[in-house]
């Protein structure tokens, strides 16, 4: 049972950081594409 909890718990993280990572890359094109805004960089 306790190798059960510990495969969902390993799970749970792994998903967390992969959202916590995808968030992070959203983020960072959203403030690039700012930046290229500001720039007079617009399609």
């Amino acid at each position: 049972m306790t190798a059960l909890v510990s495969a969902w718990r390993r799970v749970v993280w792994m998903v967390v950081i992969w959202c916590l990572s995808v968030a992070a890359l959203a983020v960072f094109a959203a403030m690039f594409r700012l930046f290229m805004s500001a720039a007079g960089l617009v399609t």
